[in-house]
């Protein structure tokens, strides 16, 4: 382990156990994915999923007045998407030497476990990262880069553009506006919802009290704008809203705004039958995510027998980026916190 800075100490000493760590953001990154599939293995290079294009317009009720008395037609159209795999690995090194010399630091965990400790976290911080931007850039890969709609938190009735400037009762129906674009894209049928913001964002959202002059809805004058909006959009047809933050998502909009996102990772639907207008719905159930990642590889760690007294372990993952299925899951609101 590289030790940076002064350990220099005043003898005779104690120290107090343990090594104090920065805090790091928990970012809850699964909670945007449908699903982590595993149809991969060691050794494939990409995934695909076939789509099902161009249905014939026949499948669609129709206008004409010869439509009634023309064959049904069935005709269709295939297309794929396509994502790579990535392998996220690392190593850790220790001698009998160096683990010595720093159980003599009262750290209160070994060398090793401290290294394997930050290489867990440093791993999924990438995997997080993916999920969002992808892997490679000259790719168009993770759920930012394959956002249906782009919107910007337009002006209110008082000109604020800000967030926190917004007017409460003005900036939740902006917000249930985006809840309702993606309802209304996807016939009710895109559930759950997950709104992904910056840490300041969800916090202002959650603590901002809707007056009562503002918006005469139940909830107003004792809930936040977060609250409000939960009852709004459960009340339009059962929805349930959940709230993760990602500071990752600051100032990655145009002209360095900040983003929000609103994912609905899933679907859920009852079952169709023979006679239902939506058949299709029901016989390609593994359409039934929108958002996803598939391993090749779990993650697998190695641990390596002692050799010359070095002792070595490596871990690795192999998995795609952020998958989008349909564009329409996903919209992006681009604002200014303040």
């Amino acid at each position: 382990m590289v030790i940076n800075g002064n350990l220099q100490r005043i003898f005779p000493n104690t120290s107090l156990p343990g090594v104090l760590s920065k805090k790091y953001e928990d970012i809850k990154y699964a909670k945007v994915l449908g699903d982590i599939t595993k149809n991969g293995s060691r050794g494939i290079d990409a995934v695909y999923k076939l789509v099902l294009d161009n249905n014939s317009s026949n499948t669609n009720v129709g206008t004409a007045s010869t439509w009634m008395n023309n064959m049904p037609k069935n005709n269709a159209s295939l297309s794929q998407i396509e994502a790579a795999y990535y392998k996220i690995g690392a190593s850790i090194q220790t001698t009998a030497d160096s683990e010595a010399k720093f159980g003599q630091l009262n750290a209160g965990i070994s060398e090793y476990e401290l290294l394997k400790a930050i290489t867990f976290q440093a791993m999924a911080q990438r995997k997080a990262y993916m999920t969002f931007f992808g892997a490679n850039p000259n790719k168009k890969e993770g759920l930012l880069n394959n956002v249906g709609e782009t919107t910007t938190l337009a002006q209110d009735s008082a000109t604020n553009s800000t967030l926190t400037a917004y007017i409460p009762g003005e900036l939740l129906e902006a917000l249930a506006s985006e809840v309702r674009a993606i309802q209304n894209q996807s016939y009710n049928m895109l559930k759950p919802l997950v709104i992904v913001a910056p840490l300041d964002a969800i916090n202002y959202l959650k603590s901002r009290v809707v007056p009562l002059t503002d918006y005469q809805q139940k909830g107003a004058g004792t809930d936040s704008v977060a609250g409000t909006l939960e009852s709004i959009v459960y009340d339009m047809n059962g929805l349930k809203l959940e709230f993760v933050s990602c500071s990752y998502l600051k100032g990655k909009g145009t002209g360095g705004k900040d983003v929000m996102l609103f994912v609905a990772p899933g679907i859920t639907e009852e079952e169709m039958g023979r006679d239902s207008t939506a058949y299709l719905n029901s016989v390609l159930k593994d359409n039934y995510i929108n958002t996803l990642m598939d391993e090749a590889l779990p993650l697998t760690e190695t641990i390596n027998p002692s050799m010359n007294g070095v002792n070595s372990w490596f871990v690795e993952h192999i998995i795609t980026p952020g998958i989008v299925l349909r564009s329409e899951a996903i919209r992006a609101l681009e604002y200014t916190y303040e």
